[in-house]
């Protein structure tokens, strides 16, 4: 984590910001991403992907997406599926979905659920 933070102080506008939070989770960050990760057996658990982005998906298209399959299974835990939900959020939504219908992705997700 000090590399990044290092590399954030080269950058003009971010620097005075985000180099200095950076350097504060350091210590701390490993042990949060863990606890994060960890079952909790009184909460609702799912078996998360771990890694869950577009191009980890494959789909059977006719003129709409009939199937969906995951693939590259290397980071599997049992938590939360919000840890994965906000990953593919993050990773795999434009610029434009995330702004505009995040709010709605995140309703018609937990209707489903």
């Amino acid at each position: 984590m000090e590399s990044v933070a290092k590399a954030v102080d080269s950058w003009p506008g971010y620097a005075e910001r985000y180099s200095r939070k950076l350097r504060a989770i350091t210590e701390v960050m490993l042990d949060r991403m863990e606890q994060i990760t960890q079952r909790d057996d009184n909460a609702f658990n799912v078996l998360n992907h771990g890694d869950l982005w577009v191009n980890n998906m494959l789909f059977r298209y006719s003129d709409v997406p009939e199937d969906l399959r995951f693939v590259d299974f290397q980071f599997p835990y049992f938590s939360s599926p919000a840890i994965d939900l906000q990953y593919f959020f993050s990773t795999s939504l434009c610029e434009e979905v995330r702004e505009c219908h995040l709010d709605r992705l995140i309703e018609v997700k937990l209707i489903l659920t």
